[in-house]
């Protein structure tokens, strides 16, 4: 008698598990239907990029970590369909562009950022973007960028993204973009172009 109590328990929490099972695939199977309409939004994201954006240094805009700028987000708009941003600046830990972007028609924003480090280190050092949408305050992406270990045993003095896009945007909101290196309390530099 007793075997079969244990049986029939068995048997009923391997039906509570198949029946939770099979709900969470239902589940699922919903949500991607109901997120494949024509309205659904597509998730941001970031990717490397074969076209080129190159630095104007004929109209540079100077960022710098400062006591007044601290963490704040840009206030300013810079039209990008009018001429690419480029900026140039310094920092320690945390710095945004002075301006916030719409994207092209498309979603898109391309970007390229080379940082220069205060010396070479031991320990390696990294860079993030993060892309921030400012009509909505998230955060949309963040890509990490990492020094690159030389042959003579340490890091090396520059992290370069190369060309990248972020895609998926939406054309009528307002972006812009942070820039976080390891805090490790020496300056950097960074130069680099955001464009449609």
């Amino acid at each position: 008698m007793k075997k079969d109590i244990f049986e029939n328990c068995g048997i009923r929490y391997f039906a509570l598990v198949l029946l939770f099972l099979m709900l969470m695939v239902i589940g699922t199977e919903t949500s991607f239907a109901e997120s494949s309409g024509s309205d659904a939004r597509l998730i941001p994201e970031n990717a490397p990029s074969n076209e080129i954006t190159e630095l104007d240094p004929t109209n540079v805009n100077v960022i710098s970590e400062s006591q007044t700028r601290g963490a704040n987000p840009p206030t300013k708009l810079y039209d990008l369909s009018n001429s690419n941003y480029s900026v140039s600046g310094s920092w320690r830990y945390l710095i945004y562009t002075s301006y916030y972007f719409y994207p092209n028609a498309e979603g898109k924003l391309h970007w390229n950022f080379t940082v220069e480090l205060a010396d070479c280190f031991v320990n390696q050092t990294s860079f993030t973007i993060d892309c921030w949408d400012k009509t909505t305050n998230r955060k949309v992406t963040s890509t990490t960028f990492y020094s690159e270990l030389q042959p003579n045993g340490v890091y090396g003095l520059y992290i370069s993204t190369g060309n990248w896009n972020t895609y998926n945007l939406d054309p009528s909101h307002k972006y812009y973009f942070a820039f976080i290196k390891t805090n490790d309390a020496t300056e950097a530099s960074i130069t680099g172009t955001i464009r449609h």
